[in-house]
């Protein structure tokens, strides 16, 4: 399976999300600005190695950081900054790959 990462706009929310798709015996893995860099690194290793197929983040891993092959890239909660939109969905379909963004918004 190729990589999803799924962006929530708080740490608490990527703990919540995190923990409810671990309970359903999901591969996943977290990653935010609460993590030390020790554990990011763990995290972002095992989406790359396929221990993990989800990645649930913050905008912290939406700049600098490059997963091959990322399938699918969901906005649980829609970022408050376009630039940071772009960033985010800028994870997938990189390298003339294809791969498809989702937004979901609450209005």
């Amino acid at each position: 399976m190729r990589p999803v990462i799924v962006f929530v706009n708080t740490k608490v929310d990527v703990d919540f999300i995190c923990d409810f798709l671990g309970n359903l015996k999901m591969k996943v893995t977290s990653l935010h600005g609460g993590k030390g860099q020790d554990q990011r690194e763990r995290s972002l290793l095992a989406l790359k190695s396929g221990s993990s197929e989800i990645l649930v983040c913050t905008n912290v891993a939406s700049r600098g950081i490059d997963i091959a092959n990322v399938a699918h890239v969901i906005n649980y909660h829609a970022p408050k900054e376009f630039i940071d939109y772009v960033h985010r969905i800028g994870r997938t379909g990189r390298a003339g790959k294809r791969g498809i963004a989702t937004t979901f918004i609450d209005l």
